[in-house]
């Protein structure tokens, strides 16, 4: 249970945690997290985030106060928690804290190894399941009376309390939780202040309570003392007596325990009050997230509150959701923390983007502090669709919603018929035309301080290599962005392959291989012509032609050949052909449309440049085995 009494201590500091760090704890090698008030966690299931907070609630709460001292040692589970899984040899497992000091004394005492304001304190966990405090560097067998010190006022000013991703009231861990809270509060409108003496709430309920205890003895003691005392032998004879001894504590949790929660309920044309755990779950969790948020340290208290809350979205709809985390946002203070973990975009959405901790394989990757202006941007960048890209082992940006949609049928297929689950990890983002590349891959790029958490690969149409309206080649332009520099050689000679007129789709091909095979080191593809060009061919024809007529369009009048039929569907359907020909507001240039085309669509009826697209991702994403399977799957079969 944890321990949530503000404890009167005669130190008065004033500290925060700077930064925590993990050496050999549990599936992290080697962790480091710089705090931040909100701290928000993300990244894929089975990363991490979870342990982290386990391992904060571990120093915090269920350390035992003789183990501190090295008197005993931790149970099993415990160490079972903390033990890494793979074998570490005889390498130490830490974890450290660096603590900003700002009280003078304090400071002088405990600090100074770092620099000026800050002090480290370091954690090991041995072998024999004891732990050794330290300072400065760890000595073997014992720990410092100094770092004992710190670490039991580090804990008596801080309260971090666990809210588990599981809410509902039919698991203990709910009542629990109400009870801390209830708990944590009450006995700090209970606490005496910096200045002495109790508050008037508890000096007037204390005067209620004795009042009533006093009547209770009265009775108790002149229905059983006195008999009791008539019927003793004479020379045994004493005076017995009921007597109430005064205990603060005691007084305290009698209080608590007089304490439940219910929701006032309209049934009929009556109101009355329904006990929690007859409503919803949803109601249930925004109950304990709502007390979470109305609790505040009184300010003469030097507490440091951490609330470490996993996935609050569980059993909320959006905009509950929305208003649960703006309230948990107004309510942080310097002594009030709020720690989330997520896979919430809705969540990631409503964040500012240096509060947003990326966690994958084991691993922390926080935002480089840049200049305002581009945090701002990636703020704005990371919204609800662009958030997936965190989830994500391998990120294809594409132009467009129909671009998407015809990458994700395919690739479906390709599960469907390679089993291979490795591509589920493939996120698809539209970022809504070919200028937009490199915003979102610098966004990316703040992420990668110690090697990037990132593979990510551009798929454009061939007209983002030529000029557009502005005079300006978006992909050239991309490249240039995200620092490449392009020789005048190099770029002359790719111009010239790009701006040349096409004859037919074999050329177009060509030159578009040739292309790749340059861009490949900038992680572009770029196709011969365009998405639309390429899903309507000879092997798909009869499934676009269906289509075609399905939704009432009609090809010109007059007898026309099957050939021409091909050009009239790549038009209707919004393509600009192999020489990127303007096509002025075709009918059926729509996401739907491009969807249903491929919906489904056999791995035969794809074109070359959309087999060598996938046989590129493969490699990125799938084992070797995996990869030349996806190979053999992509090899075309003329369907009978």
């Amino acid at each position: 249970m944890l321990n949530v009494y503000a404890k009167e201590v005669e130190i008065t500091m004033a500290f925060r945690i700077l930064k925590f760090q993990f050496e050999n704890i549990r599936n992290f090698a080697r962790l480091s997290i710089e705090m931040k008030n909100p701290l928000i966690f993300v990244g894929p299931n089975d990363q991490g985030k979870s342990s982290i907070l386990k391992i904060l609630n571990f120093v915090f709460n269920e350390i035992p106060d003789d183990a501190i001292e090295c008197r005993s040692i931790i149970s099993d589970d415990l160490y079972k928690q903390l033990n890494p899984q793979r074998d570490i040899g005889h390498q130490s497992r830490k974890i450290i804290f660096d603590i900003e000091i700002k009280d003078g004394r304090t400071r002088k005492k405990f600090g100074g190894h770092l620099n000026e304001k800050c002090a480290r304190l370091i954690i090991t966990l041995s072998p024999q399941k004891t732990l050794r405090l330290n300072i400065i560097k760890p000595k073997r067998g014992h720990s410092e009376d100094k770092a004992i010190e710190l670490f039991k006022i580090l804990k008596e000013h801080t309260c971090f309390l666990l809210i588990p991703a599981v809410r509902g009231t039919s698991l203990s861990i709910f009542s629990e939780t109400i009870e801390k809270l209830t708990s944590q509060r009450i006995r700090r409108i209970f606490s005496i202040g910096r200045r002495g003496g109790k508050p008037k709430i508890y000096r007037e309920t204390k005067k209620l309570f004795n009042n009533a205890i006093s009547e209770i003895l009265k009775k108790m003691n002149d229905e059983i003392c006195e008999k009791t005392a008539q019927n003793m032998l004479l020379q045994y004879k004493k005076e017995i007596r009921f007597i109430h001894e005064e205990d603060i504590l005691a007084f305290t949790d009698f209080v608590i325990s007089q304490f439940n929660i219910a929701t006032k309920e309209k049934i009929g044309k009556k109101a009355g009050y329904v006990d929690i755990k007859e409503i919803g779950n949803g109601i249930q969790s925004l109950i304990l997230l709502t007390l979470i948020e109305s609790l505040k340290a009184p300010s003469e208290l030097d507490i440091n509150e951490y609330f470490a809350i996993e996935e609050p979205e569980i059993f909320l709809h959006p905009q509950a959701l929305r208003q649960v985390f703006r309230n948990l946002l107004a309510t942080k203070s310097k002594c009030k923390n709020i720690i989330i973990t997520t896979h919430s975009p809705i969540l990631i959405d409503q964040a500012e983007f240096p509060d947003i901790a990326l966690v994958k394989n084991n691993r922390v990757f926080q935002p480089a502090m840049g200049a305002l202006e581009r945090t701002e941007i990636n703020t704005k960048l990371l919204n609800v669709v662009n958030s997936e890209i965190l989830f994500g082992d391998f990120v294809i940006l594409v132009e467009g919603e129909s671009d998407k949609l015809v990458l994700e049928n395919i690739i479906s297929s390709l599960i469907k018929q390679t089993n291979i689950k490795d591509l589920y990890s493939i996120t698809i983002i539209s970022l809504g035309g070919n200028t937009s590349f490199a915003p979102i891959i610098k966004l990316m790029k703040e992420y990668g301080q110690y090697g990037s958490p990132f593979k990510w690969l551009i798929v454009t149409d061939k007209d983002s290599l030529r000029k557009n309206d502005k005079n300006e080649r978006p992909i050239l332009r991309t490249i240039k962005e995200l620092g490449f520099t392009l020789r005048s050689d190099e770029q002359k000679r790719i111009l010239t392959q790009i701006d040349k007129q096409c004859s037919d789709y074999s050329e177009a091909l060509r030159i578009a291989k040739k292309v790749n095979q340059f861009l490949k080191q900038y992680r572009i593809f770029v196709l011969p012509a365009d998405i639309e060009y390429a899903i309507i061919n000879e092997l798909s024809f009869n499934r676009v032609n269906a289509l075609y007529r399905q939704i009432g369009a009609q090809y010109p009048s007059g007898r026309i050949r099957r050939k021409e039929k091909m050009e009239s569907l790549r038009r209707y359907f919004g393509s600009k052909g192999i020489n990127c020909e303007k096509n002025v507001c075709p009918k059926g240039k729509k996401p739907y449309l491009h969807s249903e085309i491929t919906k489904d669509i056999k791995l035969s009826h794809l074109p070359e440049e959309l087999r060598d697209l996938l046989n590129l991702v493969a490699k990125e994403v799938c084992l070797t085995a995996d990869t030349l399977k996806i190979s053999f799957a992509l090899l075309r079969r003329r369907p009978k």
